[in-house]
């Protein structure tokens, strides 16, 4: 067996994949909000 605990590694590549998401998310969030603030002014 080359890989004795695959689930472990498979759950910290979606855990990766979440927090990717999370930031991402983050980002266009701050991205429109600086955008309509932008335009208020």
């Amino acid at each position: 067996m080359l890989n004795p605990k695959p689930h472990l590694t498979h759950a910290k590549e979606d855990y990766r994949f979440l927090l990717q998401e999370k930031t991402s998310y983050l980002y266009h969030l701050i991205f429109c909000y600086f955008a309509s603030y932008k335009r208020t002014e």
